[in-house]
Formats: C-alpha cells, sequence, structure tokens
C-alpha cells in the first residue's frame, strides 16, 4: 500500500461558533448603537443650548427696544416744549393722547413735566399752577426747601396719576439722583426702584421713573456748571416693571423662565420681576437645567436679566426625542443582526455536516486536489480503490 501525505480538510466548527458569532454581531451593534446615541445627546444639547441662546437675546432685545420706545417718546416731549413758546395743559394732552401709550400696551404709567422751583418762588409757583389746572394744587410733601422739583403735569388724566400731581420728587433719593445725573450729563436717566406716587399702600410694586432734562434755550449747556444753570424742566416718564414685561407678552416663549434684578447681581433682594411668582420654589432645579445671565445697560444703571428653562422648553425646540428613537431602533437592529448571524453561521456549519457525511460515505472515491495538483483530501473509497492510506 502506497502512503501519500495528504493535507486534511476540516468541515466541521464548533457548535459555539454561531453563538460567539451571534455575540459579536450584538457587541458591534450595541457600542455603535450608544456611540451615535452620545452622539444625538451631545447634538440635541447643543441645539437646545443655540435655541436657548436665541430665546434670552430675543427677551433681551425686546426689553431695551421698549425702553428705547420710552427714550423715543421722552425726546419727542422735550423738542415740543423747547420749540414752542408756551405748551398749554389742552396742547399738552392732545400732544399725548396721539401717542396713544394707553392703548399700546407700552407700560407706560403716563408722561409727566417735572418743573425746578426755587423756594422763593414756591407761593408764585402754586398760584399760577392753581389758575392753570383748576385745582387744589399745592407742593408735597410739605414744608421749607431750598429748591423743589414738583411734578405739574402727568397725562394721561387717570386717577392714578393725578395722584402725582404736585408731588416733589426731589423728596425721594432715588428718583432726585437719576435727575440730577440727566441734568448734569444731558441724558435720559432711570431711576432705582422706587414706589411711585400712585402705588403708595400696594406691597410688591416695582417701579421706576425714567428723565430727560429740558434747559432753557436762551442758555449754554456746554459744562456742567452751565447746565446747572439752565435747568427748567424734566420729561418724567413712570412704569411699572410688571407692566412692562406684560406689554411684551407674546414677543418671547412662555416655557422661558425669566426673573429681572436690579444691579448686576442674582439675589432674590434685588429681584424686581419674576414671570412665574412659583418658580422659587424650584428656582434651583430649573437653573440645573439650562440658564443664562445677561447684562443690560438701562438709562444708566444695570438690570440683570437671568433666564432659566422649563422642560416642556426642551420638548417644544426638539419636537421629539431622537436619542431614544436611535437608542431602541439601534437595539433592534443590534438584536437583528446578531440573530441573522446565528442564521447564516448555523446553516453554513449544518451544510459543512452534511456535506462531510456525503463525502466521507460516497461509494465511489473522491479525490480532491489543490491547483498544483497536489492531493489534498480523499474518501475511504478512493483509500480503497486506488491502495492509498492516510499518514496520519
Amino acid at each position: 500500500m502506497i502512503k501519500l501525505p495528504i493535507k486534511v480538510v476540516t468541515f466541521s466548527s464548533p457548535k459555539s461558533v454561531p453563538w460567539f458569532s451571534s455575540a459579536i454581531a450584538l457587541m458591534i451593534g450595541i457600542v455603535l448603537t450608544i456611540t451615535l446615541w452620545n452622539y444625538a445627546k451631545h447634538q440635541q444639547t447643543k441645539h437646545i443650548s443655540n435655541e436657548f441662546f436665541f430665546s434670552t437675546e430675543q427677551i433681551a432685545n425686546n426689553i431695551l427696544s421698549r425702553i428705547y420706545a420710552y427714550k423715543i417718546v421722552m425726546r419727542g416731549v422735550k423738542g415740543y416744549f423747547q420749540g414752542s413758546d408756551e405748551v398749554t395743559p389742552t396742547e399738552f394732552k392732545n400732544y399725548i393722547k396721539d401717542l396713544q401709550i394707553d392703548k399700546a400696551k407700552s407700560g407706560i404709567q403716563g408722561v409727566g413735566l417735572v418743573e425746578l422751583v426755587l423756594d422763593v418762588n414756591k407761593q408764585a409757583h402754586e398760584l399760577s399752577q392753581r389758575e392753570r389746572i383748576a385745582t387744589q394744587y399745592e407742593i408735597r410733601p410739605k414744608g421749607q426747601r431750598e429748591i423743589y422739583a414738583p411734578i405739574v403735569r402727568m397725562e394721561p388724566k387717570t386717577e392714578e396719576n393725578m395722584k402725582a400731581i404736585g408731588f416733589d420728587v426731589f423728596s425721594n433719593p432715588e428718583a432726585k439722583a437719576a435727575m440730577e445725573k440727566a441734568r448734569d450729563y444731558d441724558l435720559i436717566a432711570i431711576s432705582a426702584p422706587i414706589t411711585l406716587v400712585q402705588d403708595i399702600g400696594k406691597q410688591n410694586v416695582h417701579a421706576f421713573v425714567m428723565y430727560l432734562p429740558i434747559y432753557h434755550n436762551d442758555q449754554l449747556t456746554d459744562t456742567i456748571a452751565q447746565r446747572r444753570a439752565s435747568i427748567q424742566s424734566w420729561v418724567d416718564v413712570p412704569f411699572r416693571i410688571n407692566d412692562l414685561m406684560n406689554g411684551l407678552a407674546g414677543e418671547f416663549p412662555d416655557d422661558v423662565l425669566i426673573e429681572i434684578y436690579d444691579g448686576d447681581t442674582v439675589d432674590t433682594k434685588y429681584l424686581m420681576y419674576q414671570s412665574n411668582h412659583t418658580a422659587n420654589l424650584h428656582a434651583q432645579a430649573q437653573r440645573n437645567l439650562l440658564s443664562m445671565t445677561k447684562r443690560l445697560a438701562i438709562g444708566g444703571r444695570t438690570w440683570t436679566l437671568f433666564t432659566s428653562v422649563t422642560p416642556a422648553y426642551a420638548q417644544r425646540v426638539l419636537n421629539q426625542d431622537r436619542s431614544e428613537v436611535i437608542l431602541v431602533t439601534g437595539f433592534t437592529l443590534s438584536l437583528l443582526a446578531a440573530w441573522i448571524t446565528w442564521l447564516l453561521v448555523n446553516g453554513r456549519q449544518k451544510a459543512v455536516t452534511r456535506y462531510k457525511k456525503l463525502f466521507a460515505q460516497a461509494g465511489e472515491g473522491v479525490v480532491i486536489l489543490d491547483r498544483h495538483h497536489h492531493v489534498v483530501d480523499c474518501n475511504q473509497s478512493a483509500e480503497k480503490m486506488f491502495s492509498y492510506s492516510r499518514d496520519t
């Protein structure tokens, strides 16, 4: 018997191969799914942050635009007075009426005029005002002071606004500081938070007054000393911050929580406005979600705008949670890939087993050669036919 070296071909594979291959496919699918899920979460967070940034910018710009509109009104009133020899109460009333500030939801409480009155002229001033407006006008609070700055006009003439007529604004330190700043630098200045005469007796009403100086036309105003000597009156525009923000309702998302503080510090003792009055109960939680702080320059003062989002904001911006869709879809496809891999490998293993049986049990001799015509394998029938034996 001739012995020839035969390279034995192994047709079978371990039974664990299908499960091992399936596990590999499943792990690869899970790794890819988690990678895509993390990327989607990062993109979502970036998208929400960008949208929130634009929302905060929109809120800030709307506030600044409304304040700018107040300034336009004030400069118009100043021009009206400086361009006229005299403005009668009726003319002033009609001018303010044409502005329609009470219908435009501007937040302005009214437009007034504050006159500078020296103590030596106080009595004559009061008599003149009583004749002009036909009412029991007097400067208050009572008492003798060197200089007074009473409100002599206020439109529209609502019951609340009429309470301000005759009030000496210089008796309020915050208002006086703003008026002096406006006078010295010929600019619009806003007061610190004050209680309007209209709001005396009310609680937690944060209000402000903006002042614009009016000088005598025939006097120089180049220096601070000249402006102090030339000051005649001030345009006076009071407003409540709640009215200001309510007038902006609908111009920015209502699922963004807004807080406004006087100064540059986020501190509850300086809190002036809060869009959601229950927000303090969960303010810290909301700030941990997403928040932003922005400083606003308002009439020579600084306001701090603090914004934070609600979960509803994130859902509205995203419309749907794509990361969850990726996670569910990825795991489903990973399981499907593992199942298909198991079917393919298991099917191949069964085919190999069937082929081995057919090869070994075939009645005819079968010899397998490689491309160099070397014997690779043969079945038992071939061994008997050619008297070959395997060299194991």
